[in-house]
């Protein structure tokens, strides 16, 4: 429990009776409100805040969220108050519905497996209807054609728990140990031998079936089950253990006994994993193997969270302690034996049942997070989430629903492929850049005819990069949604000197992508930085031409070239590429460049600015124009073609015959030498397209979403 609450947020005054209440200078700043009472708040308010990390103004929990849609009705309810009239009011109540939960029992549709409601892309005919003599003599079961390299026939069932389910076809899953390194150290005696319990209990929409298909698919194909209360258990399960309470124990109590019923029934067990009924696993590849292979990452042994949220994204992929109380949920905890011994055993984690706070019936992560912290053996979890969440987490924090395991972060392979239901990762905002209705109708035949000859032409992607580890999730998927528009792809990325896992995970890529060509080399080069520097340019331009090299060796057969830059956070439009290819008559198209921050825009409204300066020069003009000139560039969508001397913004599109031609050089920024060259070869047809829209840093909510009502 936390007995001071730090948040700067807080100012802290007396209420009435010693009551301990604030005033929410958060809340206040968002509002405008001139009343402080109006955004007084209690101390629980405060504490399940702070739980979820400190909120900002751009960074909303469901706490802050939940308030801010009360005083917003409160307002309203006053028609207008100082600071903050009805117009106001109603805005913020609207922008604040986007960070309320739901149910806890309700399901988000959005992690509902695709494999309950689509059939398997390698799903065949039936081809006849067999007795399940062994099991049930009664029960006729019909077989299916699995036209999977791996399988010959299947059933439904089988198919449904079969790690190579897939709506589509997808390259071969990759070894989780290639995007999840294992911990600096290993100690203590191998896992081989498991018990496994989950916890249930009612729900309205019943998520058990699908948790248990996940866990046979990780690799546990037995489990107790754990039953609070009533619970219908799946068909294909009523062989599992059960151990069932009534009347209903609650959440805690039914996984401190379970835990402890575990080490009773099966003392010898190397490791205790507990999970919940609304988790699925990363079940692509045998989960349960990878742990056996990294198991125990420190001694004395921490208890494992298979589960990161968010707020716990690292950095780097990998396992990482969590050096403070953990408030992040209870998906899938993991206990080495004499982990489990010792906590079931301490005398706080004892009588958190009867703690003086009333909630001894919940906050299991809490209680397993403190006792952990407690004993300077944090909880370790992974980065990406091996786990996952089904279920909606909360409604209103004043409900008493509030659990913490709160928006999940990357889950799985997600840092190289983008699983069913997470395919549009890294998508751009095309709507946020809304074409003038009276062109609109043009502009979209443009697109659709663009899209068309992407279909029928081949292409390579290519790009050079350093430490890109941090956005690479969403590069690649950008990359291999780029190049299924076309009828062929190949991709061609080179880097240098990375200090992070940039090279294993572009090597990993191509490992899984036959598409993906990787060259990484280490000269020792220092990092420039965005400086106008002719040591730079000379750099830039030997990288670039290293895969040109490789392009016109391997891949000159293709039709274009797309040469992108690997570290953009916002990504690319496609429609603004389709768009590109929807005109006649060009050579190279280079990108409107945009940046949103306020690092680079005086505007208090952050106006977006033209950025790829130095690589932009009109037609006439062999030099640069002053900065603020460029960056004032004012273009939108629908915009024709404007002719250029040279041009980049983060993505040009060439003619393979371009690339044939010319290469880089570096006694000027490298595009503006390419350029040159070609236009003395007579490649002169140059263009930056409006449409064809980068984002440098990822774009800001807008009004429409996520942005704070002014």
């Amino acid at each position: 429990m936390l007995n001071n609450i730090a948040c700067h947020y807080r100012f802290q005054i007396q209420g009435e009776g010693g009551t301990e209440i604030a005033e929410c200078l958060l809340l206040r700043e968002i509002t405008g409100v001139a009343d402080s009472k109006l955004c007084q708040v209690s101390r629980d308010a405060c504490l399940y805040c702070c739980r979820q990390g400190e909120p900002s103004v751009d960074r909303v929990n469901p706490v802050v969220g939940s308030l801010l849609f009360g005083l917003a009705t409160e307002i309203l309810g006053q028609e207008g108050v100082a600071g903050c009239d009805v117009d106001k009011a109603r805005r913020i109540r609207a922008w604040s519905e986007d960070f309320l939960d739901t149910d806890p029992d309700e399901v988000d549709d959005s992690r509902r497996p695709e494999r309950v409601d689509l059939a398997c892309y390698y799903l065949g005919d039936k081809l006849e209807v067999r007795t399940l003599a062994a099991t049930d003599p009664l029960t006729h079961e019909p077989i299916f054609r699995c036209h999977h390299p791996a399988h010959v026939e299947t059933t439904r069932e089988g198919c449904i728990r079969c790690r190579d389910w897939s709506d589509q076809p997808r390259p071969a899953a990759l070894p989780i140990s290639a995007w999840l390194p294992a911990p600096a150290q290993r100690t203590g005696r191998p896992v081989q031998r498991w018990a496994v319990g989950l916890t249930t209990s009612p729900r309205r929409r019943p998520t058990l079936e699908w948790t248990l298909d996940s866990l046979v698919r990780a690799g546990w194909d037995q489990a107790r089950l754990f039953v609070d209360a009533a619970v219908t258990i799946p068909r294909r399960y009523a062989h599992l253990p059960v151990t069932q309470r009534e009347p209903k124990s609650g959440a805690w109590p039914n996984f401190y006994l379970g835990l402890a019923e575990l080490l009773m029934r099966d003392p010898d067990a190397d490791a205790y994993m507990m999970i919940q009924d609304d988790a699925t696993f990363y079940d692509r590849i045998n989960l349960r193997e990878y742990l056996e292979s990294i198991l125990w990452p420190s001694d004395p042994p921490p208890p494992i969270s298979l589960y990161s949220c968010q707020l716990d994204v690292a950095a780097q992929a990998g396992w990482h302690p969590h050096n403070k109380p953990w408030f992040r949920g209870a998906l899938a905890l993991v206990f080495h034996p004499s982990t489990a011994r010792r906590f079931l055993v301490d005398p706080i984690v004892f009588g958190h049942r009867w703690n003086p706070r009333n909630d001894g019936l919940a906050h299991v992560d809490t209680v397993v997070g403190d006792w952990a912290y407690r004993n300077g053996t944090p909880i370790q979890h992974p980065t990406p989430s091996l786990c996952r969440h089904i279920g909606y987490t909360s409604t209103l924090w004043f409900d008493a629903k509030v659990e913490h395991d709160r928006i999940e972060g990357p889950f799985g392979d997600e840092v190289l492929h983008s699983p069913s239901g997470s395919l549009h990762r890294g998508a751009f905002p095309e709507a946020a850049f809304p074409c003038p209705e009276p062109i609109a109708e043009a502009y979209h035949q443009t697109i659709e005819r663009g899209r068309e000859r992407m279909r029928q032409h081949s292409v390579t992607i290519c790009g050079i990069g350093r430490d890109i580890a941090r956005t690479f999730p969403e590069f690649a998927a950008r990359v291999e949604r780029l190049g299924a528009m076309f009828r062929t792809y190949h991709a061609l990325f080179y880097e240098n000197d990375s200090e992070d896992r940039t090279p294993a995970l572009l090597n990993a890529w191509a490992e899984a992508n036959p598409a993906i060509r990787v060259v990484c080399e280490r000269h020792g080069d220092p990092r420039f930085g965005s400086i106008r520097s002719l040591v730079r340019t000379a750099a830039l331009a030997a990288y670039r031409n290293r895969c040109r090299e490789v392009i016109l060796s391997e891949f000159a057969d293709d039709d274009y070239v797309i040469v992108v830059d690997m570290d953009l956070e916002g990504g690319w439009s496609e429609d603004g590429i389709a768009h590109t290819f929807g005109h006649d008559h060009w050579d190279f198209v280079g990108s409107y460049g945009l940046r949103h921050d306020a690092a680079h825009s005086r505007d208090r409204e952050r106006k977006p600015i033209h950025l790829d300066t130095w690589a932009y020069r009109i037609p006439g003009n062999e030099d640069p124009l002053p900065g603020p000139q460029a960056q004032a560039l004012a273009l939108q969508r629908g915009d024709r073609l404007q002719p250029v001397w040279s041009c980049f913004g983060g993505l040009g599109v060439y003619r393979m015959e371009c690339l044939k031609a010319a290469d880089y050089g570096g006694d000027d920024c490298e595009h503006v030498v390419l350029h040159r060259r070609l236009r003395q070869l007579g490649f002169d047809r140059l263009f930056l397209n409006p449409n064809q829209i980068v984002l440098y840093k990822a774009l800001r909510s807008t009004p429409s979403s996520n942005s704070r009502p002014e």
